[in-house]
């Protein structure tokens, strides 16, 4: 995976999880760096400063120990239908909702009837897994924002 897919996803995640991530920054010349633990929402005032986004502090994409514990929030949100992790695909479904397969070697996504479904590549267990929870995550978020956007018209009105 690209550095930038696991920054983006890492800080998905970390937001999801209300966690704080951590931010890093190298001086040239000098073999210390400076380390500071943030919220998400301040990510953008550390790029600024010079920072960057450390995806090993707290690596979801890959730890079993630290991704699994998103995938139980998830659960316990969502009581999906099926969820399972082989050793080089994870699958996600959620009745008439979301269906999120990870694993082979191609790509395809879009809607059948409410449902969204999509297929994305990937090469091991934990990389797959990784992808289906943040996936999840975006739709969630989707699901949040339109929920959202629902009462404040019907408080409008």
């Amino acid at each position: 995976m690209k550095n930038q897919k696991i920054t983006k996803g890492n800080i998905l995640i970390a937001e999801f999880m209300n966690h704080k991530i951590w931010m890093v920054k190298h001086y040239e010349g000098d073999t210390q760096s400076d380390r500071q633990e943030t919220s998400v929402k301040d990510y953008e005032k550390f790029l600024e400063k010079g920072f960057k986004y450390d995806p090993y502090a707290r690596p979801f994409h890959s730890s079993w120990d630290i991704l699994m514990p998103v995938m139980d929030k998830i659960y316990k949100l969502h009581k999906f239908n099926e969820f399972y992790i082989k050793p080089n695909s994870a699958l996600l479904y959620l009745t008439n909702k979301i269906k999120l397969f990870a694993g082979g070697v191609s790509n395809d996504n879009g809607k059948e009837g409410t449902m969204v479904y999509k297929y994305i590549s990937a090469e091991t267990g934990i990389e797959a897994t990784w992808i289906v929870a943040v996936e999840f995550i975006k739709w969630h978020n989707e699901q949040k924002e339109i929920m959202d956007l629902k009462l404040q018209q019907k408080a409008n009105q």
